[in-house]
């Protein structure tokens, strides 16, 4: 049986191969997406992550497991938990094997959600597991807030466990799997060949008066199913931000061989889902939102992302505007 761990790792590998590569179906225009890595802001280093909870696993990232734990032969990617971005964090921590455990053996998971006590994360935080390791952080560097604010930063970390380790849409885990998310989002002109802009970065797609249609592809990614085997998959759309209720549904489509490009946190993603939108009667100034709506299969719950609970700031990620 492969873990969620070992998929992770699997994929990071595959993806690895792909750098530079454009993989485009034979019905789909040339790969439009050759940028710079600059052109993709993370989303720990937005500025736009001010109004997030302390307990919000992308505010986590940015105030303790980066500037804390990341470090140089620490965390950084020489070994799990990689703190190096909001995605690698999440998923090497929550329903992750423990490495090192108490003599006891007590702990299964790094991070278990909704039981902070279970969770091999909070004991190192605040316990030397077994005697000779020390609290971690074992170093703590200048940039790093831990010391002036320990106690605060322990009590949302502590929070973020305690109310199911959600990850960035505000999503749980789905029993032991973690729950499907959106890495990327991107949208092309046929007219064009250059991905387009969007506000700041990461907000919202700038789109030019006149376009016709939009080409959107997304990035999906579920535990327990392979990318390109997630096909119930829905997007709405709706000009108010926070109500999709009466918006109907339309299906995205898998095309036969992804697209590479950057994501939202701005590492290569393959890009497996595309739908095409109508823009034709969308005039200068007109403001669209979109949610994707995702059921995997075995499972009964539809994922919505964003969510009603996720930051506005993300709802702007899943937008476009018609914008001179």
């Amino acid at each position: 049986m492969i873990t969620a761990k070992k998929k992770y790792v699997l994929f990071t590998a595959y993806l690895s191969l792909l750098i530079g590569a454009c993989m485009v179906s034979p019905d789909m225009p040339p790969n439009p997406f050759e940028m710079s890595k600059s052109i993709q802001i993370p989303i720990a280093d937005s500025g736009l992550v001010n109004s997030l909870p302390a307990s919000h696993i992308v505010s986590l990232h940015q105030r303790v497991f980066s500037p804390t734990c990341a470090n140089s032969g620490c965390h950084d990617g020489s070994f799990e938990p990689d703190f190096r971005t909001v995605e690698s964090t999440y998923n090497t921590l929550v329903y992750q094997e423990v490495i090192k455990n108490n003599p006891q053996g007590s702990f299964q998971y790094r991070v278990d959600p909704f039981h902070p006590e279970r969770s091999v994360l909070w004991e190192r935080l605040t316990h030397d597991i077994d005697g000779q390791s020390g609290l971690m952080p074992l170093v703590v560097e200048s940039g790093s807030e831990w010391e002036q604010n320990k106690d605060s930063l322990l009590q949302a970390i502590h929070d973020w466990i305690a109310s199911g380790a959600p990850d960035m849409f505000g999503n749980t885990p789905i029993t032991e799997a973690l729950p499907p998310s959106v890495r990327g989002a991107i949208g092309i002109i046929a007219s064009e060949r250059d991905p387009i802009r969007r506000e700041g970065g990461n907000g919202k797609m700038l789109i030019s008066p006149g376009t016709q249609r939009l080409e959107l592809y997304l990035s999906l990614q579920a535990d327990i199913s392979p990318a390109n085997q997630i096909s119930s998959v829905k997007l709405r759309l709706s000009k108010d931000r926070n109500d999709f209720h009466s918006a109907s549904g339309d299906a995205v489509q898998v095309i036969p061989s992804p697209i590479v490009s950057y994501g939202f946190t701005g590492e290569l993603e393959e890009f497996y889902h595309h739908i095409t939108i109508p823009l034709d009667t969308l005039v200068l100034g007109d403001y669209q939102y979109f949610r994707v709506y995702i059921q995997v299969e075995g499972q009964n719950e539809l994922i919505e992302i964003p969510g009603d609970g996720s930051a506005d700031y993300m709802k702007e990620m899943f937008a476009f505007e018609i914008y001179d």
